[in-house]
């Protein structure tokens, strides 16, 4: 079954696919996103493979619940690619050499760019989990990419509130979020010439951090060369931020928020990345428990200002390093 249901409730979409049950868990002897493994190229610097297990495809079969008026389906429309970084099975994205990152940064590009042709698919999320506490099945180094035939919900509030703001103020939302972070500095974790890394100041993690844009771009199409390898630098120094915080490789969410691909305006928006890392303590996990599942009301257990100072403090070693 490979289906999408929409919730009368909150008026969402959920992708249905009740393969994904029978997922294998990886042996600990082969990879099939190895070189050698039949399963991908023998040699590649960075590639796009088809998630064996997708959410949505390209020639979906019909609902199996019919569905009416009021319990709602369709079929699953779009595509669920995995990205794979590097064809070292231990790697990570740290580790790339800034050729390599540009190309993964050019497959990240033009698949968005693709799914824009695309008249079934509405948004283009690309993604990393990282991590056994994020339920990683595959140590090797990937990212993934979703291809949806809606807007998300958590997109969709985003681009909600952008448009109040901008229509309340005539300002976009994102350029006052950078401006505020830049003059107050208490959340700003480190600043390049195109983007700036900050503890956000209402996040839901202690340690997560968003990766805005300072100029107005709302894909990654849209970046230079130049702002598009200065991303690149920064997601890295980000990675390596992170595994300098407790020593050991931090498991973490990466979440790039893009504009719609559904040839919508959306000039009160802009791109940028959020890295949710679930860890509170070296040894211990921010969970999402009543609250924050059943009543979607976050609690964040310290202070933004103070994550932010320690997150600082922590890149004053990789930069030495």
């Amino acid at each position: 079954m490979v289906e999408l249901r929409r919730n009368p409730q909150l008026d969402s979409w959920v992708m249905v696919s009740a393969q994904r049950q029978h997922r294998p868990q990886m042996p600990k002897d082969w990879c099939p996103f190895c070189p050698g493994s039949g399963k991908v190229p023998d040699d590649y610097d960075v590639y796009l493979y088809p998630n064996d297990f997708p959410h949505l495809l390209a020639a979906p079969p019909e609902p199996e619940y019919p569905g009416d008026s009021f319990y709602q389906t369709e079929k699953a429309f779009g595509h669920c690619d995995v990205v794979l970084y590097s064809p070292n099975h231990t790697g990570s994205i740290k580790e790339l050499s800034e050729g390599r990152l540009m190309k993964l940064f050019a497959l990240w590009r033009d698949r968005t760019e693709e799914m824009k042709t695309k008249d079934y698919v509405k948004y283009c999320y690309i993604f990393e989990n990282k991590g056994d506490v994020i339920g990683v099945t595959m140590p090797h180094p990937h990212g993934q990419i979703y291809s949806y035939p809606f807007i998300p919900m958590r997109v969709a509030r985003e681009l909600e509130c952008a448009k109040t703001h901008f229509d309340k103020n005539q300002r976009n939302l994102y350029e006052d979020i950078v401006q505020k972070e830049l003059r107050e500095k208490t959340r700003l974790i480190f600043e390049s010439e195109s983007f700036i890394l900050c503890s956000p100041f209402a996040g839901d993690y202690p340690y997560e951090t968003h990766l805005f844009c300072k100029k107005q771009r709302l894909h990654l199409a849209d970046l230079s060369e130049k702002e598009a390898l200065d991303l690149m630098r920064s997601i890295v120094k980000t990675v390596k931020m992170y595994d300098a915080l407790f020593g050991f490789q931090l498991p973490f969410m990466m979440a790039f928020h893009q504009a719609p691909v559904d040839g919508g305006e959306y000039s009160f928006y802009r791109y940028h990345v959020e890295f949710y890392p679930l860890h509170r303590a070296s040894n211990n996990l921010k969970y999402n428990a009543g609250s924050e599942t059943g009543a979607w009301a976050s609690t964040n257990p310290s202070a933004p200002e103070d994550k932010a100072a320690e997150l600082r403090e922590v890149l004053k070693t990789v930069e030495e390093v």
